[in-house]
């Protein structure tokens, strides 16, 4: 039998394989008892929970390195399952597997080490809240005109004339990304043999994307970017808007992205505590659900990614529980994997029939089981971003932002805070579209969302209302607040230099807000700063209004 390949284990995951091994003993000799008591009173029932018992125990303990407990319970389970209460031969057959696993425990917890408790103890991966760019651009007009449009965009800048420093700063300063001028020094390829040599020595900027920056756009200068490590390549002089979309892509996900999280619906405790800690390991929150009795509750405090169950509880089956999450609107796309000792491929397929998307045999590899759970999650959110986003923007679509509206009134008036509605509307619009074309006015549209999503925190949601029109929902917020911080990022957008076939121009936008401690419905929260939006305009424009208490008249 195929043992669990040996990984390294964190002192956590030590800990808890240390307490399952120290109770082990205790839990096979429940088994014995609950054995002779299927014996005396001959109860089916009763011997469907030991059954249960020993399909966990199978489970369990193959993950938990212990593959002869795992075979005796796998041997154990497969006898019960054709038991006659009469036959003596069978009887003796089962006392000794329990006899068997009930050594082999024993000796595990003798020799069982204790972890070590110096080591490094799990830190869930955080994301960085400031990105930081460093341009290396020798010519003062073009470095310094980059700089100052990549900080409208939100961007901590770090702007670098000579490359031989290039080194230096990597070691002492945090960079996301780099820009480079492939022309340094008057020598045309110095900046991709610099970031070249650098690479090759595993210096600074191996990990960290590069996008070359060139007045050149040949195929020859384009490979020698591949071949020096490069990912991107923008002919001068630089669009600003597309070099925004890159790097938005390379380094500043949804900033609305949460955490991926994870459900783990398990009756054995210390086997969903390994897992979660594999999980978590990988930067991934995990909530262990013991009595699956609390299913609905759970799903809708902690609304995860992705559900890994098992196939078996006392009370119910996990093809059940399948059934309920997907009788739920909400949860129809949650990925659900079946984690299960169970082999026989008719359960695998009512599994599936009942909406399962994977099905994982224990005792899990670690090796394949947190990266398949990585791209179950990736795929998941993929799908419902498309449902929940608008194509052009990124920014949530006109339903999406009205329910995160909604959701956030509840919370707003459930826990006595203030929250702001803010509806934005790009000024002279249809002059851009008129004047520069519709690819003119869709820049336009990205340039402002990616904006917002740069200078709001990752709680406050933007939405893409209809046509040039956005809505912003910013919760634990009052009104004063919410003004100074859109009036500042309205004076960073009419600095952004927008782009279409060699011609520059500049674009503004008006606002108008509204808080809830004003209003008692979201319709007359979405009015009244929609009113205050259209006051915004009538005064001028390029200004922000606060909404007026008399739009409830």
């Amino acid at each position: 039998m195929n043992q669990t390949p040996k990984t390294p284990m964190s002192s956590k995951l030590q800990t808890i394989r240390n307490l399952y091994v120290a109770d082990l003993p205790q839990k096979i000799n429940n088994m014995r008892l609950a054995w002779h008591k299927v014996i005396e009173q001959k109860d089916t029932n009763d011997l469907r929970q030991l059954r249960i018992m020993i399909h966990s125990l199978a489970g369990s303990s193959g993950s938990f390195g212990l593959p002869q407990i795992q075979q005796q319970a796998e041997q154990l389970e497969a006898l019960l399952g054709h038991i006659t209460f009469n036959d003596e031969q069978q009887k003796s057959k089962i006392e000794q597997h329990l006899d068997i696993m009930q050594q082999s425990a024993q000796a595990a917890a003798k020799t069982n080490l204790q972890s070590q408790h110096n080591q490094q103890e799990h830190v869930l991966f955080q994301s960085q809240q400031k990105r930081h760019v460093l341009i290396v651009e020798d010519d003062p007009s073009q470095g310094d005109e980059l700089s100052e449009q990549l900080m409208h965009y939100g961007y901590e800048v770090v702007l670098l004339r000579d490359i031989n420093q290039l080194e230096t700063t990597l070691s002492t300063q945090t960079i996301d990304l780099i820009l480079c001028d492939i022309m340094h020094n008057n020598r045309e390829n110095a900046g991709f043999e610099m970031i070249h040599q650098l690479q090759e020595r595993n210096i600074g900027c191996k990990n960290i994307p590069v996008l070359f920056l060139s007045a050149r756009d040949d195929l020859d200068a384009r490979l020698k970017a591949i071949r020096a490590g490069g990912i991107g390549y923008f002919p001068k002089p630089v669009n600003i808007g597309s070099l925004i979309d890159r790097i938005e892509q390379l380094i500043s996900p949804n900033s609305a992205q949460r955490q991926p999280h994870v459900l783990l619906v398990d009756d054995d405790t210390s086997l969903s505590q390994y897992h979660a800690l594999l999980l978590e390991e990988a930067g991934i929150q995990t909530w262990i659900l013991n009595e699956p009795e609390k299913l609905m509750d759970t799903l809708r405090v902690f609304s995860p990614d992705l559900v890994l169950m098992d196939l078996y509880f006392p009370n119910c089956t996990g093809v059940e529980l399948a059934g309920v999450i997907r009788q739920q609107n909400n949860y129809l796309g949650v990925p659900i994997l079946f984690l299960s000792i169970e082999k026989d491929i008719s359960e695998h397929l009512l599994a599936y029939s009942s909406g399962a998307d994977d099905f994982l045999t224990k005792p899990i590899n670690p090796n394949h089981f947190v990266p398949l759970v990585i791209e179950k999650i990736k795929r998941f959110r993929q799908l419902r971003d498309m449902m929940l986003h608008d194509s052009l923007t990124g920014a949530f679509n006109h339903t999406s932002i009205k329910n995160l509206m909604d959701t956030e009134i509840s919370r707003s008036r459930r826990e006595a805070r203030n929250m702001v509605v803010a509806m934005l509307d790009i000024d002279w619009f249809k002059k851009v579209n008129d004047t520069y074309g519709h690819p003119a006015g869709d820049r336009v549209l990205r340039d402002l969302s990616h904006l917002l999503h740069r200078r709001l925190r990752h709680t406050d949601a933007v939405g893409r209302y209809g046509g040039e029109e956005f809505m912003i929902v910013l919760g634990n917020t009052d009104i004063h607040t919410a003004m100074v911080i859109l009036d500042g990022i309205r004076e960073h957008f009419a600095k952004i230099i927008h782009e279409e076939s060699d011609k520059q121009f500049q674009v503004t936008f008006s606002a108008g807000l509204a808080q809830l401690s004003d209003f008692s419905e979201g319709s007359q929260l979405v009015s009244a700063a929609d009113d205050a939006l259209y006051r915004a305009k009538e005064a001028g424009r390029n200004r922000i209004c606060l909404a007026q208490m008399d739009t409830l008249a």
